[in-house]
């Protein structure tokens, strides 16, 4: 059994703002953060079903989280056994919210929205930046018809290492057509992201170096098949939608685990045989899996 028990929670829609590139399914309000009461039920069930696990590492996402009094109500509750907090959010909450919540946060991924005020985004950088021992992850938002503030906070924000991020027109709805950015702004953006390339005056004969695979790599290949072999997701790892229904992964693979504000959520007690050709997820990935044993653990 596994220490910690993983959660990614995509717990609402509610967004401050309203980014062009952005699906309106991520920002529209539809589906409203809960309440405080429906917020305590669901926590109650999480935590009951946690017991046997020293730390819970919930990530919550969706809309603008910080936008809800509610989540950070829960944020600041006892619980165990413990929750440490992982926050997507575009930063637009006060340095006062961070400072409040942060003793239960591990990890803060900020993204800067070039529409958004660049002087309280770094103030909230370098507040978040003197927690010892907190993981912060910056991503800079980069639109092609914004583009010069898109690089004028990435360069603001260089000592803080940000990741310049290339927008897609279909977010969403399948991140595979970037906008019609032009071959001046991916010039700029390879020369700042990867360097200026170096070139080779002489060609040096080595033995080819096989490298190893990263995610990416293995994702793009389609070398993730684990079809058969047995997968902790369920036991070690749930994800919850916007409506408390629980899930293994984001594959939805086999039946809902039940829904955390009707107490029927429950953890499956051993790992299933994966029943998919990929997984092509980034969180289903980061579950353990077994190894060379088909059904075997």
């Amino acid at each position: 059994m596994a220490d910690e028990l993983k959660i990614q929670w995509n717990i609402g829609n509610d967004c401050n703002y309203n980014c062009s590139y952005c699906h309106s399914d991520l920002k529209n309000g539809s589906n409203p953060f809960p309440n405080l009461d429906k917020l305590r039920v669901g926590f109650d069930n999480i935590v009951r079903q946690a017991q046997s696990f020293s730390l819970v590492k919930l990530e919550l996402m969706g809309g603008e989280i910080t936008q809800s009094p509610a989540i950070k109500d829960i944020m600041l509750m006892p619980t165990n056994p413990k929750i440490d907090f992982r926050i997507y959010s575009n930063g637009s909450a006060d340095v006062a919210w961070w400072e409040e919540v942060r003793l239960n946060i591990y990890h803060m991924d900020l993204t800067y929205h070039p529409s958004s005020d660049l002087t309280h985004f770094v103030s909230v950088v370098k507040a978040i930046n003197k927690i010892a021992g907190k993981g912060l992850n910056l991503i800079i938002a980069a639109p092609h018809d914004n583009w010069d503030r898109a690089i004028q906070a990435y360069t603001e924000l260089k000592p803080f290492n940000p990741t310049l991020q290339m927008l897609y027109s279909n977010f969403a709805r399948g991140n595979n057509n970037y906008f019609a950015y032009t071959q001046a702004q991916w010039e700029e953006f390879k020369l700042l992201t990867y360097g200026p390339q170096i070139k080779i005056e002489k060609k040096i004969e080595t033995p080819m170096v096989v490298v190893s695979k990263t995610k990416e790599f293995n994702k793009v290949h389609r070398l993730n098949n684990f079809y058969g072999h047995l997968c902790w997701a369920g036991v070690e790892q749930i994800v919850i939608n916007n409506f408390g229904d629980v899930y293994r992964g984001w594959c939805f693979s086999g039946t809902s685990l039940g829904n955390i504000f009707n107490d029927t959520f429950v953890l499956d007690a051993k790992p299933k045989p994966c029943p998919k050709a990929q997984c092509n997820n980034g969180f289903d990935l980061n579950v353990r899996k077994s190894e060379q044993s088909w059904g075997m653990a």
